[in-house]
């Protein structure tokens, strides 16, 4: 089984009028929002043939206070990421003498599995009605490259041997 450790972090202005949104969670909060990422990493990590098998974060910010809503906010995240409440660790800190007090820092560190099929398939099957057309057909199956575009999957925008 392969494993590997991504770490990432991500920091936020908060403005006027946009909503704070963390972990999928609307957040009363006079400023700010971050989302669409998530979407996009996940994709990716798919793409890379892993999957989540746990994530700790640490959250950054002076208001609003985590500690009330961190439950509610860890089973945001585990849905949002496909696991269990118990798979997602959330802690947060306040940024006490950085002059950060309108900013929100997110910092993740994230466990990923390599997937594998269950059930590989045994043995590829194809037909052809003309001797000429056998060759074509192998040649189709076994040799070259394919284009894939037409499976829906976006190919990595990124080297997956460096998930980092």
């Amino acid at each position: 089984m392969g494993m590997r450790i991504g770490y990432g972090f991500d920091s936020h202005a908060f403005k006027p009028g946009v909503p704070l949104v963390i972990g999928g969670l609307a957040i009363e909060h006079p400023e700010a929002a971050s989302s669409v990422f998530l979407q996009t990493a996940l994709e990716e990590v798919a793409t890379a043939g892993y999957k989540i098998v746990n994530i700790d974060t640490v959250l950054v910010m002076a208001k609003p206070k985590i500690v009330p809503i961190a439950g509610e906010l860890r089973e945001s995240v585990a849905a949002l990421l496909g696991v269990k409440p118990g798979e997602v660790g959330i802690k947060a800190k306040t940024p006490e003498g950085l002059n950060q007090d309108h900013v929100a820092v997110a910092h993740a560190t994230v466990l990923l599995e390599s997937v594998r099929l269950a059930d590989p398939p045994a043995r590829m099957v194809a037909v052809a009605d003309v001797e000429d057309e056998i060759d074509q057909v192998v040649k189709g199956l076994v040799g070259g490259s394919h284009d894939v575009s037409a499976l829906g999957r976006k190919m990595p925008a990124f080297d997956t041997d460096d998930l980092t």
